[in-house]
């Protein structure tokens, strides 16, 4: 009887003993979520290194003071996280799989950052704006083509998008069918973005976005006296902005059109 009344408060000693344990172990293995970005192929991002490292760079104060919800995301991460998606338009699971955060904190940080690099477009996006700087441009489409007084190249770029729906969705499907931003963009010799007009939706035609953007207004007022765009056959020609002949017949005309 004394036996089996040791057994029984052994077993009930042991059992004690294992559920405090239980205990202990749950508490011992919670960790803080540490988030560690493992990238080495950037061509991923469809950037090289070096722009990438710009870009963390300039928003990383911004971007670290907004991620102040649990453990805190790095910068790198956040970034990383934002161009993949970029890249890709992957939907958000495997973006978030990604770099091992959920999906609401992609959400939210694909927004975060977003938000952030286009707060920097007057300071990076904007027209050549002093004579130097016009003149240089100028000089190296010339290098290209030889064809004088260039200051841009301008045309249009449907980027795809899901129907926003509602009484205005259809606006936005382009003549391709489906539904699109049409985003306007003047680039320079090196193929960097030198303006930009991205909210029309996609159903509108090249010439309207031009006539009634600024652009035209500055060009139109003597903003680039001297100096012109080029662009293809979507726009109507105007003294500062040429577009290709559509017949050739002298050769003159035909060496315009080339170089164009």
């Amino acid at each position: 009887m004394n036996n089996l009344t040791s057994d029984s408060e052994v077993n009930s000693s042991s059992s004690l003993n294992t559920s405090s344990d239980d205990d202990e172990i749950d508490f011992v293995f919670r960790r803080p979520k540490i988030y560690k970005p493992r990238i080495t192929d950037f061509n991923r991002f469809r950037l090289s290194k070096l722009a990438v490292t710009e870009v963390i760079n300039r928003i990383r104060p911004e971007i670290e003071k907004n991620s102040n919800r649990g453990a805190s995301i790095k910068a790198e991460t956040q970034v990383f996280l934002t161009l993949r998606y970029y890249a890709t338009g992957n939907m958000l699971l495997p973006v978030a799989d990604f770099v091992g955060v959920s999906v609401a904190s992609a959400s939210r940080i694909i927004k975060s950052v977003s938000s952030t690099i286009a707060a920097l477009r007057p300071e990076i996006i904007q027209m050549p704006q002093t004579r130097e700087e016009l003149e240089f441009t100028v000089h190296k489409f010339y290098e290209i083509a030889r064809f004088p007084r260039c200051c841009g190249a301008i045309d249009c770029t449907h980027v795809r998008i899901i129907s926003p729906g509602g009484n205005d969705g259809e606006i936005y499907r382009n003549r391709k069918g489906y539904f699109s931003l049409n985003v306007q963009t003047v680039a320079d010799a090196s193929l960097k973005i030198r303006n930009i007009v991205a909210w029309w939706p996609g159903s509108c035609h090249d010439q309207t976005i031009f006539n009634n953007s600024r652009l035209k207004f500055n060009f139109e007022n003597g903003g680039y006296t001297l100096f012109l765009l080029i662009g293809d056959s979507g726009y109507a020609v105007q003294p500062y902005l040429l577009t290709p002949l559509q017949t050739t017949n002298t050769e003159p005309e035909r060496l315009y059109s080339a170089f164009l």
